[in-house]
């Protein structure tokens, strides 16, 4: 009787919180899939931040703490290989048209 009512209630409950899951989670797999389409139709580009101080002060510029990041993130190094007449990015197609 009522207790064959609850159990069956509550299975129901289950199932559509289920659903309900799954269609979010299914949204949410598109919308990766959609992201990961736009990504692929971009070229890669790098957005190096540099923190001035650590105090985030206003016009506070710490110049051994630039300079350290600035090293860590490999401008130096891509500084010092463009000072003597590297390039710094090649397209592969460009790359493979002198090699092939």
């Amino acid at each position: 009787g009522a207790s064959a009512r609850g159990a069956a209630m509550s299975r129901q409950r289950t199932s559509r919180k289920l659903a309900s899951l799954h269609a979010v989670s299914g949204r949410f797999r598109g919308e990766m899939l959609d992201l990961v389409k736009v990504l692929g139709g971009t070229d890669v580009r790098f957005i190096r931040c540099v923190k001035p101080n650590d105090q985030q002060a206003r016009g506070a510029w710490h110049g051994l703490r630039v300079a350290a990041q600035l090293r860590h993130l490999g401008v130096m190094e891509a500084v010092r290989i463009r000072q003597e007449g590297f390039p710094v990015q090649r397209s592969f197609a460009g790359l493979l048209s002198e090699f092939a």
